[in-house]
């Protein structure tokens, strides 16, 4: 009962009338079980701690797969000439690194809430146009603020709403596209303009 999120941290709310959290350390004292979440975090997982009342509970880690493209996609972005490839994530960062390795990204932000995720997009905007591609709930303030926003239709409603693009079908396959296009456009454009 009277659940709500907290966010970038968790949810919190009640069960059988007891004050219950559900989120990541830092927003939970994982207090013993210290070792077990470095432990987690080291082979790549996600840890989520559970707490009733003044009990800590236990842990859940969670461990997130690298998307089968995803490493082809970083590499076509690059051969379609992204300067900058950045990954911007709540995870912790031991998770996004080895996420992020897998991938080929070269630029690693972890541990960020919306806010944060925000405020580098803002900052990457002076150095050039942003596309960001984002499908959570902590993407959207980021999503609507970058130059071209792009959600998967899989994700949050949030997300999708505050996109301007959305990939409905082959996931991040198709960011790529999306960018090809655009140039293939603006080529088109621009000779049009030129003839008339």
């Amino acid at each position: 009962e009277d659940v709500s999120a907290v966010v970038g941290s968790g949810v919190q709310g009640r069960v059988d009338d007891v004050p219950s959290r559900l989120g990541k350390p830092g927003f939970i004292d994982p207090l013993d079980l210290g070792p077990l979440v470095q432990d987690a975090q080291a082979a790549g997982a996600t840890v989520v701690l559970v707490e009733q009342g003044d009990r800590l509970l236990g842990l859940v880690a969670v461990r997130d797969e690298l998307r089968a493209e995803a490493a082809d996609v970083v590499q076509s972005l690059r051969n379609l000439g992204i300067r900058q490839i950045a990954m911007l994530t709540g995870d912790n960062q031991r998770t996004a690194a080895a996420l992020g390795e897998q991938a080929g990204i070269d630029s690693i932000r972890a541990e960020l809430l919306p806010e944060d995720k925000l405020r580098i997009v803002e900052q990457l905007r002076k150095q050039g146009a942003v596309a960001m591609v984002g499908d959570g709930i902590n993407d959207a303030p980021a999503l609507a603020q970058a130059d071209v926003g792009m959600a998967v239709a899989s994700g949050t409603d949030v997300a999708i709403e505050s996109a301007g693009i959305i990939l409905v079908r082959g996931g991040l396959r198709k960011a790529v596209t999306v960018v090809d296009l655009s140039r293939r456009a603006r080529r088109v454009m621009n000779e049009n303009f030129a003839w008339a």
